[in-house]
């Protein structure tokens, strides 16, 4: 006959309660993720009103039509390339739900570099960019503001 020990019987009826949480929180994480994979989908427009564009404003008329569009392929792209913003293409990932958890860019130029941006969380749609890393040489813009248009 197998000799159980008591410890080691206790571990074993705990298991399938330790796997049931971590399903269930891996569920809601996804849940979570898919939902704000299909929010962030769409094309949105720079918010010249919340943006401060200070060391860009010569070019204000050029940048007051920038917009950046979330593929449901987990690709983004804007449609003109501007010194604060790194690159204009590469893939986007939601977040996880996670406190204080952050939707990701990563730059087809290079993926090393990232930058983190909320879902949108105003009723009009509105998310931002924080910590924006700007193209070489080029002076950052620390929080850039876009608005949801299609």
């Amino acid at each position: 006959m197998i000799h159980i020990t008591r410890k080691l019987l206790i571990q074993l009826l705990r298991l399938p309660v330790i796997i049931f949480v971590f399903i269930s929180c891996s569920n809601k994480n996804n849940e979570h993720k898919n939902k704000s994979f299909q929010r962030q989908l769409g094309s949105y427009i720079l918010d010249t009103t919340k943006t401060n564009l200070a060391n860009y404003q010569d070019n204000y008329e050029l940048y007051k039509n920038l917009t950046i569009t979330f593929n449901s392929d987990s690709t983004f792209h804007l449609n003109l390339k501007v010194p604060f913003i790194y690159d204009s293409i590469g893939k986007w990932k939601p977040s996880e739900g996670g406190v204080e958890d952050w939707n990701w860019l990563s730059y087809k130029s290079n993926p090393n570099i990232n930058t983190q941006f909320t879902e949108p969380w105003t009723t009009d749609s509105i998310f931002y960019m924080n910590s924006v890393t700007p193209q070489v040489g080029q002076i950052a813009v620390s929080k850039i503001y876009f608005k949801k248009i299609k």
